[in-house]
Formats: structure tokens, sequence, C-alpha cells
């Protein structure tokens, strides 16, 4: 279950793929993905409860942003402002999204607790 395990086509040409036991594709039921991103703000309980949202919800997957920043920043040194509740917030990008990205360790147990409640993720 989990990842995204096949592709294929169907008789008229068009892409099919398959993610858990669902097939989508043209004669499928519409498949429902909840994408999450990284608004759990890097907190593993967090997910897991998202997680639990999203089954309740009877979606049928849920997406995780795994692209951590090393992989999206070349210029480490960039600083974002913000607004939020407590007013201005300057801080460097890098470190920000550093903190919001989970490690292998955490991704393990996300996506092992996923498979647990059966619930399909990408």
């Amino acid at each position: 279950m989990g990842r995204i395990l096949g592709a294929a086509q169907s008789s008229d040409g068009a892409a099919m793929i398959q993610v858990g036991e669902r097939i989508i594709g043209p004669g499928h039921p519409i498949f429902i993905a909840v994408e999450v991103g990284s608004t759990c703000h890097g907190n593993l309980d967090t997910a897991k409860k998202m997680a639990d949202a999203v089954k309740e919800s009877g979606a049928d997957a849920i997406k995780w942003q795994m692209i951590g920043p090393d992989d999206l920043m070349a210029d480490k040194s960039i600083e974002y402002t913000y607004e939020w509740a407590g007013g201005t917030n300057i801080e460097n990008m890098y470190q920000m999204f550093k903190r919001l990205t989970f490690n292998v360790v955490e991704w393990a147990q996300l996506t092992a607790y996923c498979e647990y409640i059966g619930l399909p993720w990408y």
C-alpha cells in the first residue's frame, strides 16, 4: 500500500496508475487524495492526527511533501518575511524549511502509521 505501484494504459490509450489497491483512470471511480504538504509544521503527532482526519473523511489517500530544502533551494541565504498573529517575522527560508522537514526515522514512522490505519500515501 502507499506508494504508486504501477502504471498502464487503458484499451483506448489513456494513462492509468495504481495507488494502493486503487486503479486511477477511465472507467474507475474518482480518486480523492488530500494534499497536506508540510502543514503539520514538522510535528509527527500532528501529522498522524492529519492522517486520521483524512482517513475519517473517506478520502482515498494522503499526499505529503517529501521534498526537503536541500532539494528546493540552491541559495541558502534567502530570508523570508511574513505576517502572522504575533506580527511580522523574518527568517532564513532554508532554516524554516529544514525545521518543517521530517528526518528518515520520522518518515518511516509516519508511513508505517498510514499503513497501519489503511491509508495509502505518497
